[in-house]
């Protein structure tokens, strides 16, 4: 049943981005009215999973060490990925050694294989120049000499690193977009909600994995992306409704100063006022990349996008860069394709966001985690 629903969810995902990819929003709404039996099927599937976990016919094993859990219900874009950083790196701050154990959706590693990151480079495991984890890349390349582990089976992966690392203690694993992974215990379960978009239709009619019901399995739920009060108000509302004894928080992304990546650097140089940019972006949510450079003053005079995870197109971008001087682009697109972005030939820079939390309860939260 744990391998049947896996394959369903990950079929329904590819099968949603494909439909979002290749349909303009008339179209989509209407193809994803057509869509609706099989999210029927999928939210069955979902359901039947559940129920084995909850009534105990499947279990959910330990690590050792302490295990946070952050995920969603939603496809992808709700800031998942900012917070993981955050979290290691308030862990690291009080002494902890943390690591990131993430499934590395569209890698190109196979379904037994896995591999190790430690500062943006594969230090075990598989290592193919056709295999690129984005999202984890990105995160070992922000978190200096913390260790990513990357495997479709979770749990055998951690089993395979702590037989190669039989030295390395690590005191907090941070399990990436384990909401929906239930094989394995959680210390803390934190489900990271889209304060505009809080629900919808499941895949593949829809955006989401799961209905609001699940919000009952949460220990924490963050609420992020919110453009005024009222979407706040009305999300910690539906949360609240379902799971009262929730913890509900607020998270902000804030973009910072651009970073030129030069010659394998991330020094801070100031562009020219006059500079043309073109945007570049292969993420779930664009329009948050664009409202971000906005935040920063950055118009962009070209903008190449792509589908989330997907490779860019050095050719199309080749041939129109004689109407911008500037590209900027995401942390995750930069790791994943940054043999390409150099090979564009023009100024690199990358826009790092950070997390700010509304008040000081999160981050006492995740200091109370410590390891045994």
């Amino acid at each position: 049943m744990k391998e049947l629903e896996s394959v369903s969810s990950l079929w329904t995902e590819r099968l949603y981005r494909s439909f979002r990819a290749s349909f303009n929003l008339a179209s989509f709404n209407l193809a994803s009215f057509f869509l609706l039996p099989l999210s029927w099927l999928f939210s069955l599937c979902v359901l039947c999973r559940n129920q084995m976990f909850d009534r105990g016919y499947m279990k959910a094993h330990r690590l050792p060490g302490v295990v946070i859990s952050i995920g969603n219900i939603a496809v992808g874009g709700t800031g998942k990925s900012p917070l993981v950083i955050d979290f290691c790196q308030r862990i690291v701050s009080m002494g902890g050694t943390p690591a990131v154990l993430t499934r590395g959706y569209l890698s190109g590693l196979g379904s037994s294989e896995w591999q190790v990151l430690k500062n943006g480079h594969v230090v075990a495991g598989a290592s193919r120049a056709n295999v690129v984890a984005d999202e984890a890349r990105m995160q070992s390349l922000a978190l200096k000499d913390l260790l990513v582990v990357v495997g479709a089976k979770r749990r055998e992966s951690v089993l395979k690193f702590l037989s190669e690392y039989t030295g390395k203690k690590i005191s907090h694993w941070i399990l990436d977009d384990g909401f929906q992974h239930r094989g394995i215990f959680r210390d803390l379960d934190v489900v990271v909600v889209d304060a505009r978009t809080p629900s919808g239709r499941l895949l593949p009619a829809g955006l989401f994995r799961e209905w609001p019901s699940s919000f009952l399995r949460a220990d924490v739920a963050v609420l992020t992306k919110a453009e005024n009060e009222n979407q706040v108000e009305f999300a910690r509302d539906l949360v609240m409704r379902v799971a009262p004894k929730c913890q509900v928080f607020v998270a902000a992304f804030v973009p910072e100063d651009p970073l030129c990546r030069v010659e394998g650097t991330n020094q801070l140089t100031n562009p020219s006022p006059e500079a043309r940019w073109a945007m570049i972006s292969s993420i779930s949510r664009p329009e948050d990349f664009a409202s971000s450079l906005r935040v920063r003053g950055i118009v962009a005079v070209a903008r190449f996008i792509y589908p989330d995870h997907q490779a860019i197109h050095l050719s199309e971008i080749q041939l129109a860069k004689v109407n911008f001087d500037h590209v900027i682009t995401t942390e995750k697109d930069w790791a994943r394709d940054e043999s390409k972005f150099r090979a564009i030939g023009l100024p690199i820079y990358v826009l790092p966001q950070r997390v700010i939390w509304s008040d000081g309860q999160m981050p006492q939260l995740i200091a109370g985690l410590k390891a045994p």
